[in-house]
């Protein structure tokens, strides 16, 4: 079984999918991508394989123009504003989640669509018709600035925030989205991160990226920033 004849039949059986909801097929990412004004929107499988057996993770990723762009500006490079593996957001729609579930759904391997032959993908199919669903109603939840200010800056959850893949990028995010919509408890946000990036084992580009950063948001006008 290869991987390519899997990709393009997935591909292909979710063509309706993705142009009913404004998505794109991109072949050599194994995704369906959405770009708009405000954010891009990614739907990806992300995938081991061997000759007899594939493993497709499926996650939905928001990429924040403006919060990237200031990574961007500051010598940061941030892969996305807010992802998920699919399998694992339907477990906190379904309350369900715990700071154990992510580790637990790995070890059990009910992170991934597992395929063993071509034929397989009738099943993967069905159950994205779940799956898929979900990833609208997240990227309609967390495109905005407000939204990821508030899934990040509400009694922040750095520790094992499910949305996030470390601490590191977390401080940076809520540290960006905080000050954008002028979060009032910014200045106490600024101080937690701070003391997390000094303290932690993080890599000293981090480090720097992050002081980069909270310099520029101090100094930068925010509503040119957030008009452009």
């Amino acid at each position: 079984m290869k991987l390519a004849v899997v990709k393009t039949e997935l591909l292909k059986r979710l063509e309706t999918f993705a142009t009913n909801n404004g998505f794109k097929i991109v072949k050599k990412d194994f995704a369906l991508r959405k770009v708009t004004d405000s954010h891009t929107a990614v739907i990806s499988f992300d995938h081991n394989y061997w000759q007899d057996e594939i493993h497709l993770f499926p996650y939905v990723e928001i990429k924040n123009h403006i919060i990237h762009d200031i990574c961007n500006k500051n010598d940061f490079h941030l892969n996305y504003t807010a992802f998920l593996n699919l399998f694992i957001l339907q477990k906190i729609i379904n309350k369900e989640w715990t700071k154990d579930t992510r580790w637990q759904m790995q070890y059990k391997r009910k992170d991934r669509f597992i395929l063993y032959s071509i034929h397989d993908i009738d099943s993967v199919v069905q159950a994205l018709d779940e799956l898929l669903p979900l990833a609208l109603d997240y990227e309609k939840k967390y495109s905005s600035l407000n939204a990821i200010d508030t899934l990040y800056n509400t009694e922040p959850t750095y520790e094992y925030n499910p949305y996030c893949s470390g601490r590191d990028v977390y401080c940076i995010i809520g540290l960006i989205a905080a000050r954008l919509v002028n979060n009032p408890q910014y200045s106490a946000l600024q101080m937690t991160y701070s003391n997390i990036v000094d303290n932690e084992d993080f890599l000293p580009e981090t480090k720097e990226a992050f002081n980069r950063i909270r310099l520029f948001l101090g100094n930068v006008d925010i509503a040119s920033v957030s008009n452009n």
